[in-house]
């Protein structure tokens, strides 16, 4: 919840709560939601046991993360070859719903 107060010397008036904080708070919710979905666990090596011999840690289903640091485009002519980060769209998309609610706060 956002408030809108007056300052002590009653000239103007301010947010109670920072809005870029709502922006970092979207975006740590976008992140923790990638994060629970890495910890699904993978139910084929329990219902295939036979298949599965020699897997006994718990397996979990592979899912997209978000990259580190922005990723780069690798250089196709550059020997060996390197290979775009699979991840990058995640990264894309991250930074355009960020840009798109920093956009949105302009307004107020």
């Amino acid at each position: 919840m956002i408030d809108l107060v007056k300052t002590m010397n009653d000239e103007e008036f301010v947010y109670s709560v920072n809005p870029n904080n709502f922006v970092r708070m979207i975006i740590n919710t976008f992140d923790k939601g990638l994060e629970e979905i890495a910890k699904i666990p993978d139910i084929e090596p329990k219902i295939l046991q036979d298949l599965y011999k020699s897997l006994k840690n718990e397996t979990y289903i592979k899912t997209p993360m978000k990259p580190r640091e922005k990723p780069l485009i690798p250089d196709p002519a550059a020997r060996p070859r390197k290979y775009p980060d699979e991840n990058k769209w995640i990264w894309d998309l991250i930074e355009e719903l960020r840009e798109e609610l920093t956009r949105g706060l302009a307004p107020l």
